[in-house]
């Protein structure tokens, strides 16, 4: 961190007596509230609360001139978890005013994890410029979820980094330097777990050879999860998920998966519902790769190039059949590209779920007589996908498909068309 970002003046605004500060009662009496999503926020708001206070505090041992060491032997603790606070108290100590909203409850623990994933990658230099807009930083993370802001995060980074004279390739490309960093940086650890007797693998991928892995690890989840259930499986939606792509990891291992080895897909959405949009360009990937690395995979026999046109959240153009009525349960590659074009990840909004961690789930369920037809089909993650299926969500769309969502509390919650570039 700069210098200038760890000034008396900014870790005072985050050191001080806790008296002076939020003290959260009112969410201690609304945990008992019989409304489970009253219940539920307070307890986000109250962990909130809680985090806060510990960079308070670590920033106020630092002050002191003590090593943040010393609380392990106070606390019941791990250096893991000590670590995650020391890195949340240095974006702290850059943007107090993220540590006083999380206080309030405004935003989340991932918001200042994000934060903190962003700077790092940046420049002393380059965090000063990101701590002068901390303003209006504020203000989108007070009304986004984490994985947006981190989103907007990525896109004010990479217009920092586009700015950077260094590093370059031979040619002068900034981009090309960082694309052949990362294939330089693929990687594959291990370790076993002691606990558990387990081996587990940590494994690093550029982006342009995760995008074709990625694609068929999807599509044998996708088999694997409407198949016959496998022993051992959890009932637990996020757990299940992860179990299904190990399994499915194994079978591509073991040359079971069967299908097609993989290739690239790249999506060009033509939105015509603001008629001077630029066509985006969706390759599989949020991180950007050089324009040269892009025309290649365009030119490669194995990648397909989908075109599809949408206006105001509807499919106007698409290849491929669409409607398949009764015929089949499974949503065929065509729809799956055509909901692709719509949403960037799960339809419920401010989910951060990505589309290729999704289920296609039908609006009416095809046990219920439903069809798989695009106009009754959505992606959902998996937490969404077992609030409908198990915990009596209903959804419904509108002729624009537009979304609305009842919990059994008689909560509603609507929404207008899908906004796939919103911020």
């Amino acid at each position: 961190m700069a210098a200038q970002l760890g000034t008396v003046e900014a870790i005072e605004a985050i050191d001080v007596p806790i008296e002076d500060h939020v003290l959260p009662h009112r969410w201690v009496d609304d945990v008992l509230d019989p409304d489970p999503d009253v219940a539920y926020g307070a307890v986000d708001r109250l962990v909130a609360w809680a985090e806060a206070q510990r960079v308070r505090i670590l920033v106020s041992v630092r002050s002191a001139g003590r090593s943040p060491m010393e609380l392990l032997d106070e606390v019941h603790s791990t250096t893991s978890s000590l670590t995650r606070v020391e890195r949340r108290a240095d974006v702290g100590v850059a943007f107090p005013g993220f540590v006083m909203a999380l206080e309030r409850g405004a935003i989340a623990v991932a918001h200042l994890d994000r934060l903190g994933d962003a700077l790092r990658r940046l420049l002393p230099h380059e965090r000063d410029r990101l701590a002068g807009d901390a303003g209006r930083l504020l203000s989108i993370a007070t009304s986004v979820g984490a994985g947006r802001f981190g989103r907007q995060l990525a896109r004010e980074v990479a217009r920092l980094e586009r700015a950077r004279p260094v590093p370059h390739d031979a040619d002068g490309d900034p981009a090309e330097a960082r694309f052949a960093a990362q294939q330089a940086g693929i990687r594959l650890s291990s370790h076993t777990d002691r606990d558990t007797g387990m081996t587990v693998y940590r494994w690093a991928l550029d982006p342009l050879r995760s995008l074709s892995f990625d694609r068929r690890l999807a599509a044998v989840v996708e088999a694997l999860h409407h198949g016959p259930p496998i022993d051992g499986c959890p009932a637990d939606p996020l757990e299940r998920q992860a179990f299904l792509r190990a399994h499915a990891l194994l079978l591509i291992c073991e040359g079971q998966a069967g299908g097609s080895s993989g290739g690239a897909e790249v999506i060009v959405v033509i939105d015509h519902t603001t008629p001077d949009d630029e066509p985006d360009v969706d390759w599989g990937r949020p991180t950007d790769v050089p324009a040269r690395v892009l025309d290649d995979l365009l030119a490669r026999e194995s990648t397909d190039v989908v075109e599809i046109v949408v206006r105001n959240g509807v499919v106007v153009a698409a290849p491929g059949r669409l409607d398949l009525g009764r015929t089949t349960r499974l949503a065929n590659r065509a729809q799956r590209r055509a909901l692709r074009a719509l949403y960037r990840g799960c339809g419920v909004p401010g989910c951060d779920i990505g589309f290729d961690r999704c289920t296609i789930h039908h609006i009416i369920w095809w046990r219920h007589g439903g069809t798989t037809d695009l106009c009754n089909l959505i992606p959902l993650c998996n937490r969404h996908h077992h609030l409908v299926h198990d915990r009596g969500w209903t959804l419904s769309l509108g002729p624009n498909r537009e979304l609305t969502v009842t919990t059994p509390t008689g909560k509603v919650m609507a929404t207008g068309p899908p906004r796939r570039w919103a911020a």
